[in-house]
């Protein structure tokens, strides 16, 4: 055991008390606790366990909401609601995800953070696209946008420019759409970020897939498949594979189709991504199914039905099932029917319209093989009244589209208008910043002309006494002058001892008389 002596132990003593009064009061402290918390979720969502992470940002937000808020609380706090929303998302609960997102951003509205504003704002946008929201989407993504422009991050600029465009092109306004996509495809090329370069060239491809000017969108998904493999997302590649795809079964190029399915298909697997093979699966059954090859069709249907079904994908087990049993009616139509009852609950479970109207209209073609036109035509009747629910669903999602598309532009409108207040806000500003600056000139200039003035008339008020004592000290100069020239000419005149005039006034005396009779003076008397 260390032995420890005299004051060094009572020192030693002290220490390890303090430091206990300090551990226990920092493991009290709810700051403390919902920081550790907060990055155990943050460990556990990086690890894919939402759920646990979830639990563990709600721990988090309990103990911060219990002490009073300050700008380090706060900023916890919204970062706690933002990785809730994102486990929400992950955990397939938009509505949740949305109402945590909204929290954050009340939280970052609160702190003034412009560019944590900004993307809570983005997020809800994504989150509202989702929805088909595309009004609401559009109107935060348009706010997040115009606070993104006062701010300096570029990538973040590229981000939110990326989702409006996707935005726009669910409403149908592909020319914005456009604008926006290849506006942030310009700024991912600046910065060579390739992997947002195929994001925004397979987002292209879509836009004019849409347009039906498949060799402007083959032309984009080509950049993404051109671009080096270990720079660009795997699911990425696989999509602008399985787009192009697409394009080829349009243009019933099914042997480049197919092989490009499979491409697509190989990617996805790598990933694990369930529920894109699936639907691969389903794209390369349906492609056979064209190519009136059954049997390689009903392997990629059935493939696709058992992943649908490990992935609880009830859409895609509706379609599936469609499919296969729609091959079955041939071969054994009491199966068939099985199959597309089936397929007709759970499209019904799903709301799915359109695969309840293809499940009704095989089921009417199969009892009316089985001779059983009574239940034919109840089918074709419920197909019927289907096929007007879907149509009437059509014009409804058209006109819903139209309305949205309207209130973009009237979105732009007050975009425009917002951003020229700003720009005549901010005319105005330097307007007026140049009028104080020309004030502060003039009044500057005034001064110097002021400071000017004092200093001419110090100089003109010193220069003139100057000249006073010059001409005080010239005047006493000249009478002292005056004093010694009479005191040198009575000194020059007179006899010293006697101070009588001496001879010198006696010769001036006598060359005056001299010069008077000289000049005429006759008669004149000599003064002796």
């Amino acid at each position: 055991m260390l032995k420890i002596e005299g004051s060094k132990y009572v020192f030693f003593c002290m220490f390890v008390l303090s430091l206990t009064a300090y551990a226990e009061n920092t493991l009290d402290d709810p700051y403390v606790i919902a920081s550790s918390l907060h990055i155990s979720g943050k460990n556990e969502y990086k690890n894919k366990r939402y759920q646990s992470a979830l639990e563990q940002f709600q721990q988090a937000v309990t103990h911060l909401q219990s002490i009073s808020s300050n700008g380090t609380t706060k900023k916890l706090l919204a970062s706690c609601f933002h990785n809730i929303a994102q486990s929400y998302k992950h955990l397939r609960n938009p509505t949740k995800s949305l109402e945590y997102y909204h929290k954050a951003l009340e939280v970052q509205r609160d702190r003034g953070d412009q560019h944590a504003v900004a993307k809570s704002l983005k997020n809800i946008a994504m989150e509202e696209n989702k929805r088909n929201n595309y009004v609401m989407a559009l109107d935060y993504a348009l706010h997040s946008l115009e606070l993104e422009q006062h701010l300096h991050k570029e990538n973040d600029k590229a981000e939110i420019r990326l989702i409006t465009g996707i935005i726009y092109r669910h409403i149908g306004h592909y020319e914005k759409s456009l604008e926006y996509i290849k506006n942030a495809k310009s700024i991912y090329i600046n910065q060579s970020d390739n992997p947002h370069i195929a994001e925004a060239n397979n987002q292209i491809g879509l836009i004019y897939t849409n347009l039906k000017q498949f060799d402007n969108a083959r032309f984009f998904y080509m950049q993404t498949i051109q671009l080096p493999i270990e720079e660009v997302k795997p699911e990425t590649r696989a999509a602008a594979l399985r787009e192009i795809a697409v394009i080829d079964i349009q243009q019933t190029n099914y042997k480049s189709a197919i092989i490009l399915l499979n491409e697509s298909l190989t990617i996805y697997q790598r990933q694990d991504k369930k529920n894109k093979v699936a639907l691969v699966n389903y794209f390369i059954g349906d492609l056979y199914l064209k190519q009136q090859q059954s049997v390689l069709a009903k392997q990629h249907f059935q493939e696709s039905l058992n992943i649908a079904e490990v992935t609880n994908n009830i859409e895609l087990q509706a379609k599936s099932l469609n499919a296969l049993g729609q091959l079955l009616i041939a071969e054994n139509p009491i199966e068939a029917k099985a199959v597309l009852i089936r397929a007709l609950q759970l499209a019904q479970k799903h709301g799915d319209i359109e695969d309840t109207l293809v499940s009704y209209q095989w089921l009417s073609n199969v009892e009316k093989a089985d001779g059983n036109f009574e239940q034919a035509l109840h089918y074709a009747n419920k197909q019927y009244n289907k096929f007007e629910q879907l149509t009437q669903q059509h014009q409804d999602a058209e006109l819903a589209r139209e309305k949205a598309l309207l209130e973009s532009y009237k979105m732009e409108l007050d975009l425009y208008a917002l951003q020229d207040k700003i720009k005549l806000d901010s005319a105005a500003l330097v307007q007026k910043n140049n009028e104080l600056e020309i004030i502060r000139q003039a009044n500057k200039i005034s001064e110097l002309e002021l400071e000017k003035k004092q200093n001419t008339n110090i100089f003109l008020t010193a220069l003139l006494i100057l000249c006073g004592f010059t001409v005080i000290y010239i005047y006493r100069s000249y009478k002292q002058a005056q004093v010694r020239n009479r005191e040198l000419q009575f000194l020059a005149a007179r006899d010293p001892l006697t101070s009588c005039y001496n001879r010198r006034i006696l010769y001036e005396r006598f060359n005056a008389d001299f010069t008077d009779y000289k000049d005429g003076v006759r008669g004149g008397k000599v003064r002796v």
